[in-house]
């Protein structure tokens, strides 16, 4: 017999290992694309890796409050995987180096709103 909010915490499961994808898969393959189409040196590769992690960092806690308070989570959500959606659709057409760093922040933001 299933017990009250089992249901929704499936889905909540469900979510988390499929967004959890976004923040840990992306970095690898964008450091491949950047080395490899784009032609960056290391180094360059490396500073916008390190600006995602630490927008990871500095995003936690003011992402976890605003989810917290919030009574619209399930759109801030939504919100969330599309900003993330639009960010990685747009890095094939840019190149400048604080565009692809922008980009970069908006997954670490999406995994805190969760």
């Amino acid at each position: 017999m299933l017990q009250p909010g089992t249901t929704v915490e499936r889905a909540l499961d469900a979510l988390n290992f499929f967004l959890a994808d976004v923040r840990d898969g992306l970095g690898p393959y964008l450091a491949i694309y950047l080395l490899t189409e784009q032609k960056w040196d290391q180094a360059s590769i490396g500073v916008v890796m390190s600006v995602a992690a630490l927008a990871g960092i500095i995003a936690q806690t003011p992402a976890g409050a605003l989810i917290d308070r919030s009574t619209a989570k399930r759109a801030l959500t939504v919100a969330a995987a599309i900003v993330v959606t639009a960010a990685c659709l747009a890095l094939p057409l840019i190149q400048r180096f604080e565009l692809v760093a922008a980009t970069q922040r908006q997954p670490d933001w999406d995994c805190s709103l969760r």
